[in-house]
């Protein structure tokens, strides 16, 4: 509950108040923002981190070594609770280094991240609403084409995650938007995806409810700056 409360609180509430920020990287008020976006999800690492060693100790035990030890450690079979410890250390871990990409020590586990979440994913590909197979198609958008990932496959994969649910949830339908269209440089995709973001019903899946009016509402001021990214 504390992994995830301090995870969900940074992600829904206040990393989305940086984006008023633009390209104002420098001023105060955005360092001291993203400096406690960064504490949280340090914290909620954390607290996933002594939960995994509750439940899964030979996974805990190699996330600081080579691959070798961790591959063979979640080769393992595992119950829910088990597997929900392996997703809560790598979807928080994910956040953090999402928080701050210069800290290359955070940086350099993403391969370590990606393996947590891989075997979770590897049981349970509809997770979390689809959530996890959003961080998949995200991963792969945002890294681009140039670079290492290829956007045929994020396509795919973020059209697999709103599936999940039939789109009753729309985050995945917003972070597509946000992620793909945008990478696709494609303003057609963007403001059709943010339209169906705020147009749907809120309703449509009730323990979503909170993160989809919340994603409706990122979804408005994204819509808002879409000829600006897009010029």
């Amino acid at each position: 509950m504390l992994s995830e409360g301090f995870s969900s609180y940074s992600f829904a509430f206040l990393e989305p108040k940086t984006w008023a920020y633009g390209d104002d990287e420098d001023n105060p008020e955005f360092l001291a923002l993203t400096a406690r976006v960064k504490d949280l999800h340090t914290r909620a690492t954390r607290y996933a981190r002594v939960r995994l060693t509750l439940l899964v100790p030979d996974v805990e035990a190699s996330l600081d070594g080579p691959m070798e030890p961790l591959n063979k450690a979640l080769s393992e079979d595992f119950d829910d609770d088990e597997l929900d410890a392996i997703f809560w250390m790598g979807h928080c871990w994910s956040l953090l280094v999402a928080a701050d990409p210069e800290d290359l020590s955070n940086v350099a586990a993403m391969g370590t991240v990606t393996a947590l979440l891989e075997r979770v994913y590897k049981d349970k590909p509809g997770y979390e609403d689809g959530g996890l197979a959003a961080y998949f198609a995200t991963s792969h958008a945002v890294m681009g084409p140039g670079i290492a990932g290829d956007l045929a496959p994020a396509g795919a994969k973020f059209d697999e995650a709103i599936g999940v649910t039939g789109g009753k949830y729309l985050l995945p339908r917003f972070l597509k938007g946000l992620h793909f269209c945008r990478a696709m440089s494609d303003k057609k995709c963007f403001v059709t995806a943010m339209k169906e973001v705020i147009e749907a019903d809120p309703n449509a899946l009730p323990r979503r409810r909170l993160t989809n009016v919340l994603s409706q509402n990122w979804a408005k001021h994204w819509l808002g700056r879409a000829d600006s990214l897009f010029d």
